[in-house]
């Protein structure tokens, strides 16, 4: 007994053993089910009837079931959509604020490249996901829209690439500055700053050329009852296919360790090291400060030498500080600046490293369980890991306008009539070596 390609008795080996022993009752409908099932494993069958239900318990979810789910798929289009909307926007505002002369510093410069690569990443889900949203069943199955899918696929992962190394290019850029503050003249420069944008986003399209061919347009014939119709949908290309998947495989490894699990890794190194350097610099600079009002009882060979490291100290940051500083008050400025400057930056890390791991982790243990994994556990996690991708691609604005002040002058300045003609605008930071590295806001 066959129904199309597949045979009944290779659907009846593929069940648990428990349902093995209903094999000879089952109707030409639920053959037909279970040959639907197993053909199209993209997304999870959802049926409601007791005998699907409980082929669905026991096997379609060996590794694990979310029950959110279906509840989420509904929503998901929706949500995506106005999140993208809403980052693209954003992320224009950023650019054109980060661009004015008085926000150009090398940091600065590397948030303009991160806000760039973050536009690209929403703005080319727009079309997918109003696509998903008012696309119907037949703009769905056409060819156009299947190669629509595949375009967009290499895109974003591309684009979030670039993103993502430029996130941690980010880091340690601060770690330089707060840890290094030495090495970070000759470091951190604009000319450096420019060098690292164009290598990032040269070097992350070329690593993404493997997954180029691993995936490509087939076309399949749905039969429906008495009708055979035409369906176009992105699988593994045959090349992927080829020696046991030997090139899905390998792309999947490269795209699982050196895409999220390494830079996930640099930023959980990375971001501790930049906190611990902070409080040591704060405890340097509060033992010069102790040694200044010292009373007068201190030896006069030291006294000399004291006074003169914190007196060139104080010249060198008052002369360094961004938008200017008069007197004394100016390194004590300076430094709560730098301070809150890399709190925000260190909140843009972990925001990043909060969306990005979960996709890390799922591609690496679906390389170690296999193809059931990805089909059960990564794949119905694979919307909401999306629309996570989008608020981090969407969230740096919000948080450059709650966290710096300058930021949110020069915003405000741009494009409120009434709060640039109270205040005139910050005069543009001094790019002096001593400041390249941690200048950035004067939060």
């Amino acid at each position: 007994m066959d129904h199309g390609d597949v045979s009944l008795a290779e659907l009846v080996s593929q069940l648990p053993k428990e349902l093995q022993q209903l094999a000879l009752n089952l109707t030409p409908e639920d053959t037909e089910f279970f040959k639907t099932l197993f053909e199209n494993r993209s997304r999870p069958v959802y049926v409601n009837t007791s005998t699907h239900a409980q082929y669905n318990q026991s096997k379609a979810y060996q590794y694990c079931h979310f029950d959110f789910v279906d509840w989420y798929s509904g929503w998901h289009s929706r949500l995506a959509l106005c999140i993208a909307l809403f980052g693209a926007v954003a992320n224009i505002l950023t650019m054109t604020t980060l661009t004015r002369k008085n926000m150009a510093t090398p940091t600065n410069l590397i948030l303009v490249g991160l806000a760039v690569a973050d536009l690209m990443v929403v703005l080319e889900y727009v079309p997918y996901a109003a696509s998903k949203l008012l696309g119907g069943q037949q703009l769905k199955e056409s060819w156009e829209h299947a190669l629509y899918v595949l375009v967009h696929a290499h895109l974003s992962q591309v684009c979030h690439t670039i993103s993502i190394w430029l996130t941690v290019s980010l880091a340690v850029w601060r770690w330089i500055a707060v840890s290094r503050p030495h090495s970070a003249p000759t470091f951190c420069t604009l000319v450096n700053a420019r060098r690292l944008l164009a290598g990032v986003y040269v070097a992350c399209p070329l690593l993404a050329t493997p997954t180029f061919l691993i995936y490509t347009v087939e076309e399949t014939e749905d039969v429906s009852g008495d009708s055979t119709r035409t369906v176009y949908k992105v699988d593994f290309s045959p090349l992927a296919k080829a020696h046991d998947n030997l090139l899905k495989n390998i792309c999947l490894l490269v795209f699982s360790v050196l895409v999220k699990l390494v830079p996930c890794l640099l930023l959980a190194q990375i971001m501790p090291a930049i906190i611990r350097a902070m409080w040591l610099a704060k405890e340097r600079r509060q033992k010069l400060t102790n040694r200044k009002h010292q009373p007068a009882s201190v030896s006069a060979a030291s006294t000399p030498s004291v006074f003169a490291r914190v007196s060139r100290r104080v010249k060198g940051a008052s002369g360094d500080e961004v938008g200017g500083g008069q007197g004394k008050q100016a390194p004590k400025k300076k430094e709560g600046s730098t301070e809150r400057t890399t709190s925000m930056l260190l909140v843009v890390m972990f925001l990043f490293l909060l969306t990005e791991m979960p996709q890390g982790l799922l591609t690496g243990l679906s390389l170690i369980y296999g193809p059931d994994f990805f089909t059960d556990c990564y794949m119905q996690l694979a919307d909401p890991m999306d629309l996570l991708a989008l608020i981090n691609s969407t969230i740096n604005f919000v948080l450059y306008c709650a966290m710096s002040v300058q930021f949110r002058y020069t915003f405000a300045g741009m494009y409120c009539g009434c709060c640039s003609r109270r205040k005139e605008a910050a005069p543009p930071p001094p790019l002096s070596s001593r400041q390249n590295c941690a200048s950035s806001f004067n939060i």
